[in-house]
């Protein structure tokens, strides 16, 4: 109020002047210039807060910056160990086979030299008339040890894939499999596993043109939890997807971790439609069991767990659900697949 107060006294000075007036008009123009003061100091106070704002956003910036020049950095180095990594990684399948390992493992060359099921006659003076197995022929360069080969590389577990192993395995059951069957000869018309080797991978059309249009044919499963199980017929399957009645089916188990005794056999039941059907484009390879889907098992390519058992004791007599695999409607790998047929 000092300066009003300055002014005021000049006016005073001047008695030409009304005092009340100008004190009026002073006070008058004061509170403008209060007004006015109070309006710039809010508009300093905005423009402060606007560039306080803006400096926090800059220094956001700064840290968004700092933070992806550590992801491009990272990125960059992943990249970098990624091709190291193709750059030494064996483009021949015998560099996987270890030099520790060789001598471990059972190649394939092995079961063509001797592809035939040891015998195990019931007594001494009863011999078997089950004659070797005629397997596929496998190319020189594609003799290697599958085994290591399919090896899973995350938890580096070693497949159930006992290669002769199996076939000693079917072996032992040769007398129960030929007296189920009726027929004391049989030859290998298809093996997942040389498909695998040859092809690389199995196709639903070479599943087909292996198994297709030939009686008594046998199917034995090998699964990830070591059950051996399989279905028979003796009709043979001329088309795809075919749902066409087999009463000549049944199914069976000869091995397991499980306790159970085995070999088992079940027959279908009469009033129940089964069939065995070869799947033409599909991630499984066969089903069997009923026609209208209540009860059944899908074997699908071997190394996917897309294989399942579902509600199959409504298909077979004095069967449970779990009899094959252990479980029901759960999925499971199905590990090699081997086709006989019987003659």
């Amino acid at each position: 109020m000092g300066r009003v107060e300055d002014i005021l006294q000049v006016i005073k000075d001047d008695e030409k002047i009304d005092g009340k007036t100008l004190k009026v008009v002073v006070m008058t123009l004061y509170k403008v210039f209060l007004l006015e003061n109070s309006n710039i100091q809010e508009e300093i106070k905005t423009i402060k807060e606007i560039l306080k704002r803006h400096n926090e956003e800059i220094i956001s910036l700064k840290n968004t910056a700092k933070n992806n020049q550590e992801e491009f950095t990272k990125t960059n180095e992943g990249i970098k160990k990624l091709i190291n990594y193709i750059k030494n990684t064996p483009i021949s399948k015998q560099d996987y086979i270890s030099s520790e390992k060789e001598n471990k493992c059972q190649p394939i060359k092995e079961i063509i030299s001797t592809s035939s099921f040891p015998i195990t006659p019931r007594s001494q003076n009863k011999q078997s008339e089950f004659k070797p197995l005629q397997t596929t022929k496998i190319d020189e360069q594609n003799k290697v040890i599958i085994s290591q080969i399919l090896k899973e590389k995350r938890n580096d577990v070693e497949p159930f894939i006992g290669t002769k192993e199996q076939y000693n395995i079917i072996g032992k059951f040769t007398q129960t499999i030929t007296e189920w069957v009726g027929l004391s000869k049989c030859k290998v018309v298809y093996d997942s596993l040389s498909e695998r080797s040859i092809n690389k991978e199995e196709t639903n059309k070479s599943f087909g043109e292996h198994v297709m249009n030939k009686p008594n044919i046998c199917f034995f499963n090998f699964d990830e939890n070591e059950n051996i199980f399989g279905v028979f017929t003796s009709k043979g399957i001329t088309e795809f997807d075919s749902e066409e009645h087999d009463d000549s089916i049944f199914c069976f188990l000869v091995k397991t971790k499980r306790i159970v005794s085995v070999p088992k056999k079940w027959s279908i039941k009469k009033s129940i439609n089964c069939a065995i059907s070869i799947k033409r484009d599909s991630s499984v390879l066969y089903s069997f069991g009923q026609t209208t889907g209540n009860g059944f098992v899908e074997i699908a390519k071997t190394w996917l767990k897309q294989s399942w058992s579902h509600n199959i004791s409504s298909s077979f007599l004095a069967m449970n659900e779990n009899a094959l695999v252990g479980s029901n409607d759960s999925t499971f790998t199905v590990q090699r697949i081997l086709v006989l047929e019987f003659y």
